[in-house]
């Protein structure tokens, strides 16, 4: 931790005193993630933690003495975390430095709570980009432009500060979070820039400044806790099949208990999912139990009827054989097929 802020805090090596470029004035944005201790799948929000480190030539401070400013500068950006839903800054005031001729820098450190839409369709088998915007929402791109800059970069003095592009790569960000919360991999943070135009203030475009963690989800969670539950609550009642077709309030009851609490059961999903208006793999799997669990009630009602049917006519013993056959077909291939649903389902999304 204390090697990447010093990164952060690194002063540019060989600073040379130039007049600013033409144009926008360029902010240099460097990123250095520390933590994301959560995804809120529900409320569709993440937190996150890290530093932010901004840098710009100022031509008023070129012959200021280098160090701590006493006051903060008359130009100075004035960003916003666009999709934070709540923001705590480790520096309530923000702090600047003079750290070379003219080149003025601030550090800070931000734990925030952001909002995301989340892409649920593959859950509980799904990874998701998770972004955090940043945009200075009183200068224009007519005015500022944010440019990210390598973590860990000397630059080479005021000109290159004043008129150079830094490169633009993902890979440059110092990623100080090898993993992300348990239920969660981060697997990379990528970087980029551009501009956001408000139709609404007249067309004006903003420079905005794109952070985005992709993570995946590690599903053992709900595979071991929703799913394998839910298989054991379907292959329960085929015990049915072992039962006399002719005792249908017994068949019926074991396969009514059964979707009651299949329905609790999916109840308990619905807590950890948004309010979505699609489907997710995990409702595949409960409506393929419910449906399973229908065909068993089906499947005993139609045995229990041929036997009433049958029973004291001629056809009385061909229709015992056939129940019985039936039971015997069901037994032996619903559960292999629930087991084999369920293993491809997992092969095919994990």
């Amino acid at each position: 931790m204390l090697l990447c802020l010093g990164l952060l805090l690194a002063p540019p090596a060989g600073a040379a005193e130039a007049p600013p470029g033409a144009g926008p004035r360029k902010v240099y944005v460097s990123f250095a993630l520390t933590g994301l201790s959560s995804v809120d799948d529900v409320n569709e929000t993440f937190d996150a933690d890290f530093y932010m480190r901004l840098r710009w030539y100022d031509p008023t401070l070129a012959n200021a003495p280098l160090g701590n400013l006493d006051a903060p500068p008359a130009w100075r950006p004035n960003l916003e975390i666009i999709n934070a839903k709540s923001v705590s800054k480790q520096l309530e005031e923000d702090t600047y430095q003079l750290v070379a001729p003219g080149i003025v820098q601030t550090v800070n450190r931000y734990r925030v709570t952001l909002a995301s839409k989340l892409d649920l369709r593959r859950f509980p088998f799904d990874e998701q980009d998770l972004p955090i915007l940043v945009e200075d929402f009183q200068h224009s791109t007519e005015e500022l432009v944010l440019v990210h800059e390598r973590v860990g970069a000397r630059l080479q003095g005021a000109e290159a500060l004043a008129e150079c592009s830094a490169p633009l790569h993902g890979d440059d960000v110092l990623e100080l979070a090898s993993s992300g919360p348990s239920e969660w991999e981060l697997h990379g943070v990528h970087v980029g820039t551009g501009m956001h135009r408000y139709t609404f203030f007249d067309d004006i475009g903003y420079s905005r400044f794109n952070i985005t963690l992709h993570v995946e989800r590690r599903p053992q969670y709900y595979v071991f806790k929703l799913i394998l539950v839910l298989l054991l609550l379907v292959l329960a009642p085929c015990v049915v099949f072992f039962l006399d077709p002719e005792s249908l309030g017994e068949r019926s009851g074991i396969c009514i208990t059964a979707l009651l609490a299949v329905i609790a059961h999916n109840y308990i999903a619905c807590t950890v999912l948004p309010r979505i208006a699609y489907l997710c793999v995990m409702d595949y799997f409960m409506f393929g139990g419910q449906a399973v669990l229908f065909l068993i009630v089906v499947e005993s009602l139609c045995v229990h009827q041929v036997v009433k049917r049958t029973q004291g006519t001629e056809y009385e013993s061909r229709g015992l054989r056939f129940t019985r056959a039936l039971d015997r077909v069901c037994l032996y291939s619903i559960p292999p097929a629930l087991l084999l649903a369920g293993a491809s389902v997992y092969a095919l999304y994990a």
